[in-house]
C-alpha cells in the first residue's frame, strides 16, 4: 500500500479499498476478502494487533452498505419509506457520519477492541462518544446562523468532534473535548441562535 509509512494514510487508502471491495457484497464475503488482502498490511508493515486490524477492516467493509452508488442498505430502507434513492443516501450519510471515523480509533486505540474491559477502555469510549456526539450534532443539528457562520460551526464541531475520537494523544482528546463543550456552550448561548429582533421604530 503507497503510503509512505505514515498510518493516517494507510488507514484512509485501507478505508476506500475496503468500500470499494464490500460495495455489493454480503457480510460474510466482504470481510473475507479484506481480511486476505488488507489487514495483513497492518500487521505486518506497522505491527498492530491483528485483532484491531481486523476490526479495522470488517468495519470499513461493512460501510460499504451506505457508500453511494451501490448502497444497499439504503436502497432497502429507500424501497420500505417510499423515498428517494440518493436524498436517503445524502440523509444516511448525515446520520452515521461518526462511523467513518470510529474505526480509526481501533488503529491508534488498539485496547478498545482487544476484549479486555479496563478503566481505560470505559474512558476511551466515553472519549468516542463525546466526539461522536460532536461529529453527529455538526452534520445533522439545524443551524440558525448566517450561511458562513453556520458552515463554520459545522466544520468545527466535525473537526473536533474527528480529533475528539481518533488522536493517538490522551491530552489531545481532553482538549478536543473542551474545545466542544466550549462550541457547544456558544451555540446554546442566546446571542448565537438567534439574532437580535429588529424592532418595528428601526424599520
Amino acid at each position: 500500500m503507497p503510503s509512505g509509512g505514515v498510518l493516517i494514510i494507510a488507514a484512509i487508502l485501507g478505508m476506500i479499498v475496503c468500500i470499494l471491495l464490500g460495495l455489493g457484497m454480503p457480510t460474510t464475503a466482504a470481510y473475507t476478502i479484506v481480511a486476505l488482502l488488507v489487514a495483513p498490511v497492518y500487521v505486518n508493515e506497522f505491527f498492530l494487533p491483528e485483532l484491531a486490524s481486523h476490526f479495522f477492516v470488517f468495519y470499513a467493509a461493512i460501510l460499504a452498505g451506505l457508500t453511494p452508488p451501490i448502497a444497499t442498505c439504503v436502497a432497502v430502507a429507500s424501497g420500505i419509506a417510499k423515498s428517494g434513492f440518493w436524498k436517503t443516501c445524502a440523509e444516511a450519510i448525515k446520520i452515521a457520519g461518526p462511523l467513518w471515523i470510529i474505526p480509526f480509533s481501533f488503529l491508534y486505540h488498539p485496547y478498545f477492541v482487544d476484549g479486555n474491559f479496563s478503566s481505560a477502555t470505559l474512558i476511551l469510549a466515553g472519549i468516542i462518544l463525546v466526539g461522536s456526539v460532536s461529529v453527529i450534532y455538526g452534520l445533522n443539528y439545524p443551524f440558525t446562523y448566517r450561511t458562513h457562520t453556520n458552515l463554520l460551526f459545522r466544520t468545527f464541531f466535525v473537526v473536533f468532534g474527528a480529533i475528539t475520537i481518533v488522536h493517538p494523544s490522551t491530552y489531545i482528546q481532553a482538549l478536543g473535548i473542551g474545545a466542544v463543550i466550549v462550541l457547544t456552550a456558544l451555540h446554546r448561548s442566546s446571542t448565537f441562535i438567534k439574532p437580535k429582533a429588529i424592532s418595528k421604530e428601526g424599520v
